[in-house]
């Protein structure tokens, strides 16, 4: 298990900004692990003040070996998704970096996050 807790903005600061957010692999970071995303909107689109968001699904890709970074995506091509994620793990597995994309394919967020918790699997 690894999990991940740092910052997530949003490119409207209005939407995120400096907002927690975490990301769990309940296994592994591996292609079909499972993976959970939990953050908090600062306001939602249709004005919900400090909205929490949880977000479960699969790794889509990872590509690296053990002693390498991994890029990763998830929740790509998941059609209950709205948007997914890109980004990297380095090589430690203790710092994640990923950029949140939407239906267009276009970067709308970030989030970098250190490792609180790891237990391999």
């Amino acid at each position: 298990m690894y999990l991940f807790a740092g910052k997530f903005n949003h490119r409207d600061s209005s939407v995120a900004h400096d907002e927690l957010w975490t990301i769990t692999f309940p296994n592994n970071i591996r292609k079909d692990s499972r993976v959970i995303v939990v953050f908090q909107w600062t306001r939602t689109r249709d004005g919900k003040r400090k909205h929490n968001a949880t977000w479960s699904g699969k790794i889509t890709k990872a590509e690296g070996t053990r002693s390498e970074e991994i890029y990763i995506e998830i929740f790509r091509g998941d059609a209950t998704m709205h948007c997914w994620f890109r980004g990297i793990v380095n090589s430690s597995k203790d710092r994640i970096r990923l950029t949140m994309m939407n239906s267009r394919n276009e970067g709308c967020a970030s989030a970098i996050a250190t490792i609180v918790f790891k237990a391999d699997s």
